[in-house]
C-alpha cells in the first residue's frame, strides 16, 4: 500500500475510533466515509490532487491536503485530546469493542487504568465476556501503554549511527530480514546489497511480505529469485531469497508450498488478526512454526509500542515449538518492536534455541535496528553458536534444510 495512502487511511481510522467512543455521529459519518474511500481508491490516486477530486467532496478533499500540507488533520486531533491519553491507547488499536468499553466505563465508574485492570479481572467482567476473553482485555488494558517495554534499547539509528560488526566476538556475517521495493520497503535490492557490502557483510536475506498483507505473489517473487540470481553474478555480498510470509488466522501460511520450496529461507509472522485468547494465538503460532517450510519466527508477539500491544501467547510452549522444529526466533532489533522480549531470552538459550539478530529494514536509517539487537544480544549473553547471524553460508543452507 501507498505509504502516503496508508498513513491517511490510520488518521481517519483514529478518527472512527476516538469519535465512536465519543458518540459524535456526525464526526463518526465523516471518518466513515474516508475510511471506506480511501481504502478503495487506486494507491497512485492519493498523491493526485486531480484524482482526488473525482472521489472526495470538498470538505473531504480540504483535510486531505490538510495532512500533505502539516502531517496532521486538526478535526483528528482535536477528536483525540478530548479522552484522556491512558484511554486513548485501549481505544486507538481495533481491539476492544469501542461501544462495550464506553458502556463499562460508565456503568462501573472507571476512570483509570488500573480501574479498567481491576474490573476485567472482576467477576462481573467474566460474566459478561468469559474468563478466557476477561483474562485477554487485562493483557491488553495492562500492556497497551507500553509500561513492559523494554525502552533502554528503544534507540533510533541515524545517518552517523555506526554499524555494529560483532556480538559477543563473533562476527556478524549477515542479516535475514530486510524488505525490498517489492512489497513496503524503500530500497531496491542494489540498495540492500550495497548497505551489505559496506558493512562488511558476506550475505543479506531479502524477505518482502507476502500478498496477503499487500506484498508479493508468487509470480513476484519468481521475478524477484530471477533478478536476485542475475545480481549474485555481480559478486559483492551475496543476496538470500526469502520471504517474510503471513501467518493466517488458522495458523497456515498464505504462500503455496511450491513457491516457497524455491527460496532459500521463510520467515513466518504475523501481523493482523490479533485479537485472539491465549491458547488460540499460541496454537496458532505454533502451527505455523511446524510447518516443513518456516525457518525464523519473526518478532513472535507481532507487538509495536504504544500502538500493538502483541498476541497474548504462552511464549513458552512458542519457543519449545521453535526448538523442536528447527526454526530460529528473531530478536526483531526496530525500536518499536524489540521482539522476542528480553526476558524470554534466558529461557531459549537454557534450552537450546537458535536465534537470528535482525533490522527489519524498511526505510531511513532501519538497516542499523540490528544494533538494538546485537544490544540485547550482548546483555543477556547469546552464545555466539546459538545465533544463525554468525554462521557462513554453508552452516545455514544445512540449517534451513532442516
Amino acid at each position: 500500500m501507498n505509504i502516503n495512502k496508508k498513513k491517511v487511511l490510520y488518521k481517519f481510522i483514529d478518527l472512527q475510533r476516538a469519535s465512536s467512543f465519543l458518540m459524535e455521529k456526525q464526526l463518526v459519518r465523516l471518518a466513515d466515509s474516508m475510511v471506506n474511500k480511501i481504502s478503495s481508491i487506486d494507491d497512485a490516486n492519493i498523491d493526485n490532487s486531480t484524482s482526488r477530486l473525482q472521489i472526495f467532496n470538498d470538505e473531504e478533499s480540504c483535510l486531505i491536503n490538510e495532512y500533505f500540507m502539516k502531517g496532521t488533520i486538526t478535526v483528528v486531533d482535536d477528536c483525540v485530546a478530548r479522552l484522556p491519553p491512558w484511554l486513548w491507547l485501549i481505544i486507538k488499536p481495533v481491539f476492544i469493542d469501542v461501544e462495550d468499553l464506553r458502556k463499562d466505563i460508565i456503568e462501573y465508574g472507571i476512570h483509570s487504568k488500573e480501574e479498567l485492570c481491576n474490573f476485567y479481572k472482576s467477576n462481573a467482567s467474566e460474566n459478561k465476556y468469559g474468563k478466557d476473553k476477561s483474562s485477554l482485555y487485562l493483557y491488553f488494558a495492562t500492556n497497551q501503554d507500553g509500561s513492559n517495554f523494554p525502552i533502554k534499547y528503544r534507540i533510533f539509528p541515524n545517518e552517523y549511527s555506526p554499524i555494529f560488526n560483532k556480538l559477543n566476538g563473533a562476527l556478524i556475517q549477515g542479516n535475514f530480514h530486510n524488505h525490498s521495493l517489492y512489497s513496503d520497503g524503500m530500497y531496491s535490492m542494489e540498495e540492500l546489497k550495497d548497505f551489505a557490502m559496506k558493512a562488511n557483510r558476506s550475505y543479506i536475506g531479502i524477505s518482502d511480505h507476502s500478498h496477503y498483507v499487500g506484498g508479493v505473489s508468487s509470480e513476484q517473487l519468481t521475478r524477484q529469485a530471477h533478478e536476485i540470481d542475475l545480481l549474485n553474478r555481480k559478486g559483492g555480498s551475496f543476496l538470500l531469497k526469502g520471504i517474510e510470509c503471513e501467518i493466517l488466522k488458522d495458523g497456515s501460511l498464505d504462500m503455496d508450498a511450491f513457491t516457497l520450496s524455491i527460496l532459500d529461507y521463510v520467515i513466518v509472522a504475523c501481523h493482523r488478526h490479533e485479537l485472539m485468547t491465549k491458547k488460540e494465538a499460541t496454537d496458532r503460532i505454533i502451527r505455523a512454526v511446524e510447518n516443513e517450510h518456516s525457518n525464523i519466527l519473526a518478532h513472535p508477539l507481532a507487538r509495536i509500542y504504544q500502538k500493538k500491544v502483541g498476541m497474548y501467547l504462552d511464549i513458552h510452549k512458542v519457543i519449545d515449538a521453535c526448538i523442536a522444529n528447527n526454526v530460529a526466533i528473531e530478536i526483531n532489533g526496530d525500536p518499536d518492536r524489540l521482539d522476542l522480549p528480553p526476558e524470554y531470552i534466558r529461557y531459549a538459550i537454557n534450552h537450546g534455541a537458535m536465534f537470528t539478530i535482525d533490522s527489519d529494514t524498511h526505510k531511513g536509517q532501519s538497516f542499523k535496528n540490528i544494533n538494538n539487537a546485537i544490544r540485547i544480544g550482548e546483555d543477556y549473553l547469546i552464545p555466539s553458536e546459538q545465533i544463525l547471524n554468525t554462521k557462513l553460508l554453508n552452516e545455514l543452507e544445512r540449517f534451513f534444510k532442516k
